[in-house]
């Protein structure tokens, strides 16, 4: 009989030979086992066909920031099925499931990287962040990045300061995740090329650190944060300085970041790759954890979500007083109608209410739905990490 079941690590060399095969990779014994460490602690749901596991999906327990507050997150990852159990809807079984499973949790967001944007669209997830790939020559950074007050060092030992930095960096964007200890060890720091470079002013503060690594004359940057503008100066006249080792730079940036803008000669390799999608996992749980701003928010919005139905709905989010009260109602007239995937775009920042409205992507009344807009207060959404 078919059925879903929670798998545990004595299942593990299963989950792996599924994953090998599905993503087309091999590990060995010491890969293996670092996976292994990698992946302690996820929630692994597996689809069982006579016994056998047929497919399966990871939902990582993650935390990420949004507008300065930390929101529990799941992420979907290692969606896979043997071919021959394919086109028999066990990965929706799955993703449904993990909804569920989620719900229960009181995790309100989720995220994937998705094999196909249309399949995860179909299931209520929606593209909300893109991530700018350049390639700089050194040449365009040694223009403008010359020698700055403070100093560099190399280590990997001040671990803490290099957290610190990231998590005053990431306050500044939407969506960025609370790494986590072992995030840190088993996902940023997984590899043993990398070199980390933390950044001081004259004063002796950290304000800056990068993790890169050059290879064949490409600086590749792995993962950086600043905390203000000398540090993102201090951050690339030390990038600037490997203008012996390396002719270019390779970076993922924001999407409104000015880099390539501030640089003498902004033309060069620029990738825009539409990269993860959200979902909101219970919209009347997610609205009620939202921090929004303003004092005069009271609007009406109608949700549809035809794969996971216990949010189809009028939510009322209403100012009262010093708090915001939300309820679902059974009937009522809406202000905004908008399906779970726009209201995710929209309430992480990746698309703006009056533009999907302009574009008749939405519908509703232009005032209300402005004065929502307002009450969102977004940032730039940014999610460097992959899973």
């Amino acid at each position: 009989m078919d059925k879903i079941k929670k798998l545990s690590m004595d299942d593990y060399p299963e989950i792996s030979k599924l994953s090998q095969f599905a993503f087309q990779y091999t590990l060995d014994e010491e890969a293996y086992e670092k996976k292994r460490k990698q992946e302690t602690g996820l929630d692994v749901y597996g689809y069982m066909v006579e016994g056998k596991l047929a497919g399966k999906l990871h939902i990582l327990p993650l935390e990420v920031i949004l507008n300065e507050e930390m929101i529990k997150m799941g992420g979907i990852a290692s969606v896979a099925t043997w071919p021959e159990y394919r086109r028999q809807g066990i990965a929706k079984k799955l993703m449904y499931h993990a909804l569920e499973e989620m719900d229960k949790k009181d995790i309100t967001l989720s995220y994937l990287h998705p094999f196909h944007v249309q399949f995860y669209r179909k299931l209520g997830w929606e593209l909300s962040f893109d991530n700018h790939h350049l390639e700089i020559p050194m040449r365009s950074l040694k223009e403008i990045y010359q020698v700055v007050d403070g100093y560099v060092e190399r280590t990997d030992e001040k671990m803490e300061v290099v957290k610190a930095i990231y998590y005053q960096y990431a306050l500044n964007y939407n969506g960025m995740l609370n790494r986590s200890d072992h995030w840190w060890k088993y996902r940023v720091l997984r590899e043993k090329d990398w070199q980390i470079t933390l950044a001081y002013n004259h004063a002796g503060e950290a304000e800056a650190y990068v993790i890169y690594k050059v290879k064949e004359d490409i600086l590749y940057i792995h993962d950086f944060a600043y905390v203000n503008a000398h540090g993102k100066r201090l951050l690339y006249s030390f990038i600037a300085n490997h203008d012996s080792m390396a002719e270019m730079v390779k970076i993922t940036v924001p999407t409104n970041d000015l880099l390539r803008f501030s640089l003498a000669d902004p033309i060069m390799k620029n990738d825009v790759e539409p990269y993860f999608m959200v979902r909101i996992v219970n919209v009347e749980k997610f609205l009620r954890l939202y921090p929004f701003s303003g004092d005069s928010l009271n609007i009406c919005i109608k949700v549809t979500d035809s794969f996971y139905r216990v949010n189809e709905g009028i939510y009322q989010i209403k100012q009262v007083g010093n708090r915001i009260s939300v309820m679902k109602l059974e009937t009522g007239e809406a202000q905004m109608n908008c399906t779970v995937q726009q209201l995710a775009a929209m309430m992480l920042g990746y698309q703006c209410p009056l533009h999907l409205l302009e574009n008749e992507c939405i519908h509703g009344d232009e005032e209300r739905i402005d004065m929502f807009k307002l009450a969102l207060q977004t940032k730039q959404t940014f999610l460097p990490d992959y899973f």
